[in-house]
């Protein structure tokens, strides 16, 4: 239970190693693809400790983000989708966090995922 964040659980240690957990070999298929052809656009503009931190910063705030949705949802019932007991993992938001960089640095980059070779995306 230390690879993820609950609303009982929340600590930094579990925050960051959330980002690092997935549910199960397809999840970390799909983020470890996505993370690679996003990733390949912006390392050429950016240092591999800028690099880093981009990617666990975007993780952290995404998965306080996620959780802050979970219990104010409970707390208001707004959504009765959730429990307050979800588990919140992978590295999802921070993949979007290199995806946004990504699209800063280099608007009209086309990627292709490395999955779907014949479909370009533009970042």
């Amino acid at each position: 239970n230390i690879f993820g964040v609950n609303t009982e659980n929340i600590k930094i240690l579990n925050i960051i190693l959330s980002i690092f957990s997935h549910a199960n070999l397809v999840h970390l298929f799909i983020n470890s693809t996505i993370l690679l052809s996003f990733g390949i656009v912006i390392e050429d503009f950016i240092k591999s400790s800028t690099y880093v931190s981009l990617f666990i910063l975007g993780g952290v705030i995404s998965t306080i983000a996620q959780i802050s949705f979970v219990i104010i949802s409970y707390d208001l019932s707004l959504l009765n989708l959730y429990s307050n007991e979800i588990l919140v993992l992978g590295a999802s938001g921070a993949i979007l966090s290199v995806i946004g960089a990504s699209t800063i640095k280099q608007p009209e980059a086309e990627v292709r995922v490395i999955i779907f070779p014949f479909m370009k995306f533009n970042s």
